[in-house]
């Protein structure tokens, strides 16, 4: 009696990976077959007589045919084909977009752009979820820093990795730094501040006073002006917000009693060439002016008081008007402008003799109408040391009054120079 065969086999990708390349085993089934015939589209090998074919190769995505022909010694036949579908080669990448922005709390989107996978594993560092299985998962990054995140495609237990990096903004912390403007040093209102936003992690701001009467030039600039009309205590708040949450910062600000009165202590002026004290003073700023800055001074017309000192042993001084500077043989300032002083005020008759008493009784601008005080352009004098304190009225080209107490003197043979307390309006 002739047997019937049956022609079978099964398939098994090697790591179970269908991704080109891959590899392919076939183990022969067929029932009573004596002879076999094999064909392979696509593979590493197109043929075969053997009963279990050698292990095939894939290289390229596709579907192929793989077919199988058996016979026996009875001239029985039997056929079977199958196809299998390779997958394009496999390859892990992912690009991300932040929600809003890359500012701490930072909220990611991943976009898996993987070819030839069939499952993902995503590791996060620092992130709110550590690893995710899950093909465009979204992640959140609590704090600044850049962090590393991973991705493997898989196909069965064949991978391929993409790495890339998050960077994560500030997280939101708001501050802001304030300065007075108009050389208002002793915050005497009406106090005009400059604000300026310091925050960081921030997109937006607003500024706001607790008083109805202050005024802000632009509540949403980052950098404004405000106006403290009174004297009194502000509170001054910026708001700052990076566009998913907003936080405050708060200052205290004090308005003090107008005195329009400056008043600087131990000022020094220095022998001129001859001493690494300047010579030169602009009251209204509070700043000492270096000899060599002169020909770059912008603000000169500022500049007010000039000291003189034949040499360094400080046998004859005096202060001495910005704008005659070239009369003794010092540099010419440019746009200077003309302060007039009394440098004997002994030598005046008709003016107030000054103490240490009515000087320091001077507190605001005000007391200065107690004082007689008679200016004369064109007057040359000078003084010695012998007499401390000295006290030395002046008018400013502007109006401004002003006394300068000179307190000591101190000679040696290459730096030379006086010390003085000065008080001066601060408007005219």
């Amino acid at each position: 009696m002739a047997l019937s065969t049956t022609a079978d086999f099964t398939i098994k990708f090697i790591d179970d990976n269908k991704a080109a390349p891959t590899r392919v085993l076939i183990e022969n089934t067929s029932v009573n077959a004596d002879t076999y015939k094999w064909t392979f589209e696509g593979a590493s090998i197109t043929s075969s007589d053997l009963q279990t074919p050698p292990e095939l190769l894939f290289r390229k995505e596709g579907k192929y045919k793989i077919t199988l022909e058996v016979s026996n010694i009875d001239s029985k036949t039997s056929r079977k084909e199958t196809t299998i579908e390779i997958g394009k080669p496999l390859s892990a990448k992912f690009g991300f977009s932040f929600d809003l922005n890359n500012l701490a709390p930072a909220t990611v989107k991943f976009k898996n752009s993987s070819v030839g996978a069939t499952r993902y594993e995503w590791s996060f560092e620092k992130g709110d979820k550590p690893t995710s299985t899950e093909e465009n998962p979204t992640v959140i990054f609590a704090e600044k820093g850049q962090y590393k995140v991973s991705l493997k495609a898989f196909s069965g237990q064949k991978f391929v990795q993409f790495d890339s990096t998050i960077q994560v903004g500030e997280s939101l912390q708001p501050t802001f730094e304030y300065e007075t403007t108009d050389f208002n040093f002793n915050h005497e209102a009406p106090l005009t501040i400059r604000v300026t936003n310091k925050s960081k992690g921030a997109l937006q701001q607003k500024w706001s006073v607790n008083d109805v009467n202050a005024r802000i030039t632009a509540e949403n600039d980052s950098i404004t002006t405000i106006l403290l009309p009174d004297a009194k205590t502000y509170k001054v708040t910026l708001t700052a917000s990076n566009g998913k949450i907003s936080k405050t910062s708060e200052k205290e600000i004090v308005a003090n009693t107008p005195t329009n009165l400056l008043y600087f202590k131990d000022i020094p002026f220095g022998v001129y060439e001859a001493s690494t004290y300047s010579s030169y003073f602009v009251s209204r700023r509070k700043q000492s002016i270096a000899a060599e800055a002169l020909d770059t001074l912008s603000f000169g017309k500022e500049l007010d008081i000039v000291f003189f000192a034949q040499d360094e042993t400080l046998g004859y001084g005096r202060f001495l008007s910005p704008d005659k500077t070239a009369s003794l043989l010092m540099p010419t300032i440019p746009k200077a402008q003309r302060t007039t002083f009394i440098n004997l005020l002994e030598a005046c008759a008709a003016c107030t003799q000054m103490t240490d008493a009515k000087f320091d009784a001077i507190k605001t601008s005000k007391d200065f109408s107690q004082f007689v005080f008679k200016f004369s352009d064109g007057v040359i004098e000078g003084f010695d040391k012998q007499t401390t304190p000295r006290y030395v009225p002046f008018k400013t080209a502007d109006g401004r009054l002003g006394i300068i107490k000179i307190k000591s003197f101190h000679t040696t043979s290459s730096d030379s120079y006086i010390t003085t307390d000065i008080k001066v309006y601060r408007k005219p």
